[in-house]
């Protein structure tokens, strides 16, 4: 038995388990924690990890296999590192750093790399595995990032990844030959679409690596291309960006003693401020590059939009505009030199659904597979595919894909309810009734099943409520505390959705996992008034009876009702908190008003007077 845990020490941090070739569980640690861009070691998933392999006591060998090579450009210097695990440095690894600080030309990755893995081999002990021959192996970041998606498909396909960087690189275009990847281009991490991405969100006072998704749901309500062409001019034209990189890495500025320039153009006076300056020294040289050229790029973008009061949609139009056609021609470019139907993609950069519908239109293709965890977690995925690759070359079912992490029993449902003042239904609650309720205007909590790997709520942790209905959506960002620009997605039961979505046909990868926007068809419109974007588009769940019976059932009711088999999905979380996890956090989500009705595997969870 041939087991690996994959790791994800960057943002987004994860646990995966595969053995001989099959993903038993995932998982994502800010779900587990409960903190949304949880950052630190993944202890709970671990954990999670642990307890789901066969006979642990019984392991023998192990292979923990991460979804990076360099470790100090994820985990900076020893104290860092330290403390990711929630470490107290001591005065060894103190010294360690400082003579790093001051003599840089002192390799300490090997010393970096020793630390983690004396820390994950102690966190392994303590959840009470023992195994004998623990293995580590390092995986480049983007070859996890592409293996995340690649073991999924199978025939003739190409695998795109795109991030902000990761071990040198920001982006790559393989092929499958025979069964194995082979790169066919790079981009270097002073090409990084992700990067221009990030630091545009933050230029608008959002988060990066966390609102990305707030950025491209304005770019559809911006009219003017003024911020566009400040991108053109600054990073450079698409052929010219494609082939010698952005124009901010070739200042001469930029690439001289970057301590320096640091210091120049950051006011370091504050001790946090102090503590960033210590963290940039303590990163190989080309990370600090790059990082000096963010600061100076988004000092560039927040002075222009300042002067030439550009509304938040206009810069959000320019930079999806402009990264949009900079990766379709970098795909269109390779794609052109072979016969490819299908891609994959991975990295966090293809969680902008709008430009995979954009990529799925381009001449050719028959469909994308976005790989569901398509941001850093997902790493974790295609490092244990490094070490141990799926062994049957069929597609992989959803439940092996989308639905990896903790389950709940009826009799844990009831445990749970009766320590928390509220009972359960002694029989599951018809379909009908809860399409009747959906209908009638309520909104429903649907917990059932495993939780969902990657971002997206597919139907196991969702809140549902009728698309059809204008007020609902206000209603919604009302009780979710949620911002009212931001679209919510429907799901479709697959009945419906070729009529519905333009493009759309069954069985395609891109519709299942709502992971690419479809237009919608203008006499199905008001039937999905709730969910239609500015630009007619929707980010659809496709759901099939077999991929989840009661949910398909639900949506048939409503069919039967309106036409149509569709629903409001969206995650089931208070916004900016994650999507729950245990039962616990969805009555407490019931608790507060959030949902009107709340289903536990398709039982009805009834608060008890006075447990509000």
């Amino acid at each position: 038995m041939n087991i690996v845990i994959g790791l994800n020490i960057s943002h987004e941090p994860a646990v995966v388990l595969n053995i001989d070739g099959r993903i038993l569980a995932a998982a994502e640690e800010e779900k587990m924690q409960q903190i949304k861009s949880y950052s630190g070691f993944p202890f709970l998933s671990l954990q999670y990890i642990v307890r789901t392999i066969p006979n642990v006591d019984m392991v023998k060998n192990l292979t923990i296999a991460f979804g990076c090579k360099n470790i100090e450009e994820f985990l900076g210097g020893h104290v860092s590192t330290l403390r990711y695990f929630g470490r107290k440095a001591n005065f060894y690894y103190l010294m360690l750093d400082a003579l790093n600080f001051f003599f840089p030309f002192i390799k300490n990755r090997e010393s970096i790399k020793r630390l983690l893995e004396k820390l994950v081999r102690g966190s392994l002990k303590d959840l009470g595995l023992l195994a004998s021959n623990i293995r580590f192996s390092y995986i480049n970041h983007h070859e996890a990032h592409a293996l995340s998606a690649s073991e999924y498909l199978t025939g003739n396909y190409a695998v795109v990844t795109v991030d902000g960087k990761g071990d040198g690189l920001s982006a790559t275009f393989s092929i499958n030959e025979n069964g194995a990847l082979r790169t066919v281009q790079t981009l270097s991490l002073f090409q990084s679409l992700g990067q221009l991405y990030g630091v545009t969100t933050e230029s608008l006072g959002f988060k990066s690596k966390r609102h990305e998704g707030k950025v491209m749901g304005l770019s559809a309500a911006g009219r003017s291309d003024v911020f566009y062409h400040f991108l053109e001019r600054e990073c450079g034209s698409f052929d010219d960006f494609l082939s010698r990189g952005s124009i901010i890495y070739q200042s001469k500025w930029v690439l001289k003693s970057t301590r320096l320039q640091y210091l120049r153009l950051v006011k370091v006076d504050t001790f946090s401020k102090f503590k960033d300056f210590i963290k940039f020294c303590l990163f190989p040289r080309d990370i600090q590059v790059f990082a000096l050229g963010r600061i100076l790029l988004r000092s560039k973008m927040q002075r222009f939009i300042s002067e030439n009061t550009l509304s938040r949609e206009d810069v959000a139009r320019g930079v999806q505009l402009y990264v949009e056609g900079l990766v379709l021609r970098f795909i269109q470019n390779n794609l052109s030199s072979f016969a490819i139907n299908k891609l994959a993609l991975a990295g966090g950069f293809f969680a902008n659904v709008r430009i995979n519908q954009e990529i799925l239109k381009l001449n050719g293709l028959l469909d994308i597979f976005v790989q569901p965890a398509m941001h850093d977690a997902g790493t974790a995925l295609g490092a244990s595919f490094a070490i141990a690759p799926r062994k049957l070359k069929i597609p992989a079912p959803l439940s092996e894909t989308a639905y990896l992490g903790p389950s709940y029993s009826i009799s844990d449902y009831k445990l749970i309810c009766s320590e928390l003042n509220v009972s359960l239904s002694i029989e599951r609650i018809e379909p009908r009734w809860v399409a009747r309720k959906i209908q009638d205007g309520s909104i429903v909590g649907i917990f059932s099943g495993r939780l969902e790997w990657g971002p997206r709520a597919l139907g196991n942790r969702s809140i549902i409520a009728s698309c059809g209905d204008k007020k609902i959506p206000n209603e919604l960002n009302r009780r979710l505390n949620r911002n009212d620009f931001m679209p919510f997605a429907p799901i479709v039961m697959d009945l419906d959705a070729p009529e519905a979505l333009l493009g759309y046909k069954s069985g395609l990868m891109a519709g299942e996992l709502m992971t690419c926007t479809f237009q919608v068809n203008p006499r199905i419109r008001e039937s999905l008034s709730a969910v239609v974007h500015l630009d007619d588009t929707v980010r659809p769940q496709v759901v099939s009876k077999a991929s989840n019976e009661y949910l398909w059932l639900i949506l048939d009711s409503i069919r039967e009702i309106t036409g149509l088999g569709a629903a409001i999905n969206t995650s089931f979380n208070l916004h900016e908190f994650p999507i729950v996890n245990s039962p616990m956090d969805a009555i407490e989500v019931l608790k507060v008003g959030a949902i009107d009705y709340l289903l536990f595997d398709g039982f009805l969870v009834n608060l008890i007077d006075g447990a509000r």
